[in-house]
């Protein structure tokens, strides 16, 4: 059943992404043949272009506003583990005398924080294996905008060929 669902993923994923861009590819053919006066066909290539031009552009930019400040801000936070975590015990220390309890001391946690972040070496068998995962993604995604690009340009002709098939069968 697993390998049933891997192998029609493109094709659910591919008619979600047709789906989601029905509308805005209707707009751009109409656009297309009737103000600019190209032919229907090329004005429906033009359309797909169009559309997932703007499509990847938006994810572009995304990208480049998102995934740097993530990276920066991970990065300061390991830069400044130390910091944070002798704050935290001034305050800890600070509260816990105020109310009359025993103190915790958090340098073991600094020192386990530090043993983790030296295990990162180890990891390589697991980066491998998320490397493999986003590639076998990448891999999806682009077969499944392979279908959605032929499911736009062609849905007239797949609707009236399923239109058909329903009416021998039904």
């Amino acid at each position: 059943m697993q390998s049933l669902f891997q192998l029609v993923k493109p094709l659910c994923i591919g008619l979600i992404i047709a789906f989601a861009l029905h509308r805005p590819y209707d707009k751009m053919v109409s656009v297309y043949h009737e103000k600019c006066k190209i032919n229907r066909k090329l004005a429906k290539v033009f359309s797909i272009l169009t559309v997932y031009a703007v499509v990847l552009l938006g994810l572009i930019v995304l990208v480049m506003f998102v995934v740097p400040q993530i990276v920066e801000n991970v990065t300061r936070f390991v830069e400044n583990i130390d910091e944070y975590l002798a704050m935290l015990q001034t305050n800890l220390d600070h509260y816990m005398t105020r109310f009359g309890l025993n103190t915790i001391d958090l340098s073991e946690l600094a020192g386990l924080i530090d043993s983790y972040l030296g295990i990162l070496d180890q990891m390589l068998p697991q980066i491998v294996k998320l490397t493999t995962g986003v590639v076998s993604f990448v891999a999806c995604l682009a077969i499944a905008v392979a279908f959605s690009v032929y499911i736009l340009n062609g849905k007239d002709h797949i609707l009236h060929q399923l239109r058909r098939l329903l009416r021998v069968y039904l």
